[in-house]
């Protein structure tokens, strides 16, 4: 990812967003943990993203946590 330019996503995080249960459940597992990637989970954003998408997860602070989604090189303009 080093190098690229990837559009940033800001939004709060939303009741139906399945992704709230996976990171919670990894940091439970992984509590020194600062962050993680993973792939990107069906419905996660409400915006349509490119098959393949890759997101980062970083923790700040206890409950707080911020995503950074990065397409594949492919599914950038």
């Amino acid at each position: 990812m080093r190098g690229r330019t990837v559009p940033v996503i800001v939004a709060p995080p939303r009741d139906d967003d399945p992704s709230q249960d996976a990171d919670y459940r990894y940091f439970v597992e992984h509590p020194r943990a600062t962050g993680y990637e993973r792939d990107l989970l069906p419905g996660e954003t409400p915006e349509p993203m490119p098959p393949g998408t890759r997101v980062w997860v970083q923790r700040v602070g206890e409950y707080t946590r911020v995503r950074g989604f990065v397409p594949p090189r492919e599914g950038l303009n």
